[in-house]
This record gives C-alpha cells, sequence and structure tokens, in this order.
C-alpha cells in the first residue's frame, strides 16, 4: 500500500513509527531537509501532485486548503488529523466523499494511542480501520464530540508530561537522584493509569483508598486542592475546545 503523508509534522512522525513499515511511504512537505524521514519516505515539496492509496492530511488547520488543492478529485480515502476541520468542510475542499477525521496524540507511536474518529463513508472506515489498527485503540464517535476529545485526549499528552516534570521538580527539591525520579515518575504514573483501567474503578475511589487518616497522601492532597490544581486542569481542556471551535470558525470565514 502506498501511503501519502500531507505534512510531514510531530504528529505525522509519531504515526509513522506506529505503521507497519511493510508500505511505501511518501511525505509532501515544505521543509525537504528533514533528517527524520530520510531513508523512511519519498520526499516531495509541498504543492507536488503524488499518487497514493490512501492519504494522511497532517497540516495545520489554517493551511489545510492550499495544502490539498492539488489532491481533489480522488477517490481514495483521505484521513484527517488535524483539529477543528470537519468532514463537511473536507469533503467540499476536496470534492471527495471518503473521510475520516481522527484526533490521535503522541502515543500512537508506541500501539498506545486513543483515537476517536468519525467518517463518511463505509470504504472510509475500512480503509482507515485497518491502516490504524495498530496505533491504539479506535474509538467511533459522532463529529459534534470531535472538538471536545481533541481538548481531552489529542492534547493529553501535554497534561500528563506537565504533571511528571512537577514530579521530577518535586523529587530533585527532595534530595533524590535525577535519574531515580525520572523512572519512579513515569513508572508511577502508568501504574496508576493501568490499576484504574484494570479495576475500573472511579479515581476518587483510588484517592479515598491511598487517603489514610493523618497521612501523607492526605496531607498532599490538602495542598493541591488549596493549589486549584484540579480547576486549572478542567480549565485547561476546556481552553483547549474553545480554541478548537474557534479555528473552525476562522475557516468558515
Amino acid at each position: 500500500m502506498k501511503i501519502v503523508f500531507i505534512g510531514g509534522g510531530t504528529i505525522a512522525k509519531a504515526i509513522y513509527k506506529g505503521l507497519p513499515k511493510e508500505h511505501e511511504y511518501v511525505v509532501v512537505k515544505r521543509n525537504l531537509h528533514d533528517e527524520f524521514w530520510t531513508g523512511k519516505a519519498d520526499l516531495q515539496p509541498a504543492g507536488t501532485s503524488v499518487e497514493g492509496d490512501v492519504y494522511i492530511l497532517a497540516v495545520k488547520p489554517l493551511s489545510f486548503e492550499k495544502a490539498v488543492e492539488p489532491f481533489r478529485n480522488r477517490r481514495q480515502t483521505f484521513i484527517s488529523v488535524m483539529a477543528s476541520i470537519n468532514t463537511e468542510m473536507l469533503v467540499k475542499h476536496l470534492d471527495n466523499e471518503n473521510m475520516v477525521r481522527c484526533m490521535p496524540n503522541l502515543s500512537v507511536c508506541i500501539g498506545e494511542g486513543y483515537i476517536p474518529y468519525c467518517q463518511t463513508s463505509d470504504k472510509a472506515e475500512e480503509d482507515f480501520t485497518a491502516l490504524f489498527g495498530t496505533l491504539g485503540h479506535l474509538e467511533r464517535t459522532e463529529e459534534e464530540y470531535m472538538d471536545a476529545l481533541t481538548a481531552l485526549t489529542g492534547t493529553s499528552p501535554l497534561y500528563i508530561s506537565v504533571f511528571i516534570d512537577a514530579l521530577l521538580d518535586a523529587g530533585i527539591k527532595i534530595g533524590l537522584p535525577r535519574e531515580m525520579v525520572r523512572k519512579a515518575a513515569v513508572q508511577c504514573t502508568i501504574g496508576g493509569a493501568r490499576y484504574l483501567e484494570c479495576e475500573k474503578i472511579h479515581p476518587m475511589e483510588l484517592k479515598d483508598m491511598v487517603s489514610s487518616p493523618a497521612g501523607t497522601s492526605i496531607h498532599a492532597l490538602h495542598n493541591l486542592e488549596k493549589s486549584g490544581v484540579k480547576a486549572a486542569i478542567i480549565e485547561a481542556v476546556e481552553i483547549a475546545y474553545y480554541r478548537a471551535k474557534e479555528l473552525k470558525r476562522i475557516k468558515e470565514i
């Protein structure tokens, strides 16, 4: 199968890492001096018309109209990983009914992504699930939820990385070796998430389980609540959601 990436930035690279390497890859992008793609894909300059079996749209939302112009009027499946651009806009600008809109995150590179998607045809969904099935959990959903899921799941690696970075700084501040802190912070985050998933419990149940009377955990939790950490996370997701909506309005003007 010949897969054409339109755009070759961070998320395109993460997707490539998680995909089977027996496919033929072409990347259409502005910067052709990208060491990551050297030897992995045929690099073509932006604006080039390239034939392929499946196309992955991975450009910035504000650039997509110009980027897709050479690919109009094709019948192959197009998979968009762009924020805010809905399937109606994709169909209109590409004059093609075979569209999938999805929102992967960087975890797809290790097959641990959570990828919500919606589609415009059975063919598009079939091509998408066959190709992206190796990247993680695929979640078919209604398009009305995609902007909210962009804010929650597409941006989730950012929230997690900020939290882990805070744990790193805290561990170093109290005297632990840097590498020990890094391993502990990452593994405890992974372990906590897997525990919630395996036990099928609400996060607050885990909080109650570890918060013994007068113990270290409840004292730490008190400070987190006093500092507004939970409220800050909620607000961050909400702001990302409204930005996704704003980008859509800009494109519609």
